[in-house]
């Protein structure tokens, strides 16, 4: 049961879900082109996840009448949370901030964190890199090695909208692999070696944004399903269809909600 004077949905999970939203459009490196569908998806994925729901974005910046506004952007850029060089480093400014939001609360850990990245990747000795805009890669291990040691949500998700093709990369091999009760589901937006699109409307992120109305529950257990589902739909409405499959890696020993996660609700 919840706690008494709580109630279920977006009105009692708004407290205590948190989101990280990184979003780099203006490659600088040779090989990275400038992504297109990076800006618009941005600011849809950071609305949705606050109304639709309930996640709280105060950490990136102040949302105006739920809009992610100039103002909004602008700090967001200026935290790097935009058009960042160094992935890890982003990830690091935001978990600080959000200590401080915790403490402000009075709470130890968040009820979800999610880490929701759209720009360039690649995949490098069996091992997925996000890219920084210059190029700088972070793999997606050392990712989920540093929200695991943060220790500050009962549950955490990755949302991954970028390529995994495969390119060499200047970069040690990450040897971590999530604790067996370690909360953790990872959504990629390809398969190992493969791209995806960066076309207005048919990438991982509209598919999300579709998932993602009315607050409805999702089970991780059909999550693939109904977002493949959702990208077929996708692609009958436009030209030039692109091969494309999500990829979700739900953590082994959980069979929570993807949308909404309430600890309380049975």
């Amino acid at each position: 049961q919840m706690p008494a004077g709580a109630t279920s949905g977006k009105s009692y999970n708004a407290g205590f879900n948190y989101a990280l939203v990184i979003g780099n459009h203006a490659y600088k490196h040779a090989d990275f082109a400038v992504l297109d569908s990076v800006q618009e998806d941005f600011k849809m994925i950071v609305e949705a996840l606050a109304s639709e729901q309930g996640y709280h974005m105060e950490v990136m910046g102040k949302l105006t009448d739920g809009n992610a506004d100039e103002a909004f952007m602008a700090v967001a850029t200026n935290y790097d949370f935009i058009n960042s060089e160094d992935i890890q480093d982003s990830l690091e400014t935001y978990l600080e901030m959000l200590n401080e939001v915790k403490k402000d609360k009075g709470k130890l850990r968040m009820n979800s964190l999610m880490f929701y990245f759209l720009g360039h990747g690649v995949r490098h000795n069996n091992q997925d890199y996000l890219l920084g805009v210059s190029g700088k890669p972070t793999s997606v291990k050392k990712i989920q090695q540093t929200l695991q040691e943060s220790n500050c949500a009962t549950q955490y998700t990755l949302v991954l909208d970028c390529c995994r093709k495969k390119f060499e990369v200047e970069a040690t091999p990450d040897d971590y692999n999530p604790a067996t009760d370690m909360n953790m589901t990872v959504v990629y937006g390809a398969p190992p070696g493969k791209t995806s699109p960066d076309v207005q409307g048919k990438t991982l992120t509209r598919c999300m944004l579709e998932l993602l109305k009315g607050g409805k529950e999702i089970p991780i257990n059909e999550l693939q399903k109904r977002l493949n589902a959702l990208w077929n739909e996708t692609q009958h409405e436009h030209s030039n269809q692109v091969d494309y499959v999500s990829v979700v890696e739900p953590p082994p020993n959980f069979t929570d909600t993807f949308f909404p996660f309430d600890p309380y609700q049975k």
